[in-house]
């Protein structure tokens, strides 16, 4: 195995490289949660939801929205092998991340730390890494720092495991001993040029010669064979042209795809963090909680002011100097424990302690921002283009079926096929 992924060094980092990057900066959130609904594979146990394929396929079509600007067809994810291959990335993660999680792979807070100001997106022109800018953006994202943090810790452990079989190495000391003795070694050379040209006055070639060379080569001489074809293009692009979208089979869309054109429940919360990770020692957790049960008993008292408490107890570095705030956030953009108790709070109620990999949570909500679905005037365009899609596939499954069917039935020319 190791003798392999060493030969195969550049193919395995491609691989790799091709399953991690598309989900490195913005396609992490969910992993590592069920969520609810349908499932739609399972990996170890852990399930792989509708919901989570939903976000995965949106956070997707909102990437490639960005790169192709209004080149961008939305109807390109209406493909099956499209949707097939978000569902196999996403199987992906969740093994790469389960096999992280077995190793016992930790990432320390110095070294998340490292990882976020390294991070482009957060820096100045000067490459500085900038705290309101890194805000900024995951405001724009409508992220919350814990959600981010999250997912750069996932990253952290996948690119652990991976790196222990990319940058690994095996040589014994013979192999080693000659490669240093081939190094140091050096050659003295002198070069004498003969030329060519001088010599071809001097001899003569009779017809004999040629035709003897000739009959002995003749393979040089060929020209390659070529070949005459016709054939017919079939195109379920150039269909589009030849189908409508009616009024009823828009509406139809609309309703059974309504979870597309909208965006889920957002909720916003804020939280106090006593850290501790799953790797601490039995002291060192039960120390956590007692800390934060403390802290807990502060909370709760009538003149309490959690923001205020916040700033002062909370471990959390992202949002303890905002009064713990998280920002607005959906499904599956928390680790599960987490996002299991926020969205069962009302605004203003403030939870027990909360476990999770970061340690333990006090949580109060603060508002909540219902689900909204678009109206259908304003995506019925888009619609249509994607029924219009779908029916010149389902045209064009039809004509090619035809088509087969006639080349063996009938003549051997297209034209008499067409």
């Amino acid at each position: 195995m190791f003798n392999f992924v060493h030969k195969k060094r550049r193919f395995v980092q491609i691989v790799l490289a091709l399953i991690i990057l598309p989900f490195a900066f913005f396609g992490m959130d969910s992993f590592n949660q069920s969520g609810d609904g349908e499932s739609l594979a399972t990996v170890g146990g852990e399930i792989i939801s509708q919901q989570e394929f939903d976000q995965e396929l949106r956070q997707q079509q909102d990437s490639m929205r960005e790169a192709m600007g209004t080149a961008y067809d939305p109807a390109m994810f209406d493909r099956p092998e499209q949707k097939r291959a978000i569902l196999e990335n996403l199987v992906d993660q969740h093994l790469l991340m389960a096999q992280g999680r077995t190793a016992g792979l930790a990432v320390n807070d110095n070294y998340l730390a490292q990882a976020i100001i390294g991070i482009k997106e957060f820096q100045t022109a000067e490459g500085k890494f900038d705290k309101k800018l890194f805000e900024s953006v995951l405001r724009g994202q409508n992220r919350s720092v814990l959600a981010f943090e999250a997912n750069v810790v996932e990253q952290l452990r996948m690119r652990q495991m991976t790196d222990a079989y990319l940058q690994n190495g095996y040589a014994s000391r013979l192999t080693a001993d000659s490669m240093v003795r081939l190094s140091e070694q050096q050659r003295v050379i002198a070069v004498a040029q003969i030329e060519l040209d001088p010599f071809l006055a001097q001899v003569k070639v009779d017809d004999a010669a040629v035709k003897s060379y000739y009959d002995l080569n003749q393979k040089e001489f060929q020209t390659d064979e070529q070949v005459r074809v016709e054939y017919v293009t079939l195109s379920a692009e150039a269909l589009q042209s030849q189908v409508i979208a009616d009024e009823a089979e828009i509406k139809r869309y609309y309703e059974e795809h309504q979870p597309e054109f909208g965006t889920q429940e957002q909720r916003q919360a804020t939280h106090i963090l006593i850290s501790v990770t799953p790797q601490a020692s039995g002291a060192d957790k039960q120390a956590a909680k007692a800390k934060a049960e403390q802290v807990l008993q502060l909370v709760k008292q009538p003149s309490a002011k959690f923001a205020d408490l916040a700033r002062q107890y909370s471990q959390d570095p992202g949002s303890a100097a905002n009064g713990g705030d998280l920002g607005m956030f959906g499904r599956g953009m928390m680790v599960k424990p987490f996002e299991e108790v926020v969205f069962s709070l009302k605004v203003g109620d403030i939870s027990g302690l909360v476990l999770s990999d970061f340690g333990y949570h006090i949580i109060k909500l603060l508002a909540v921002a219902p689900a909204k679905v678009s109206p259908l005037d304003e995506v019925r365009n888009t619609i249509a283009q994607r029924v219009k899609l779908q029916k010149a596939n389902d045209k064009f499954a039809e004509l090619a079926e035809k088509f087969s069917e006639m080349v063996y039935e009938q003549s051997d020319t297209p034209q008499a096929s067409s």
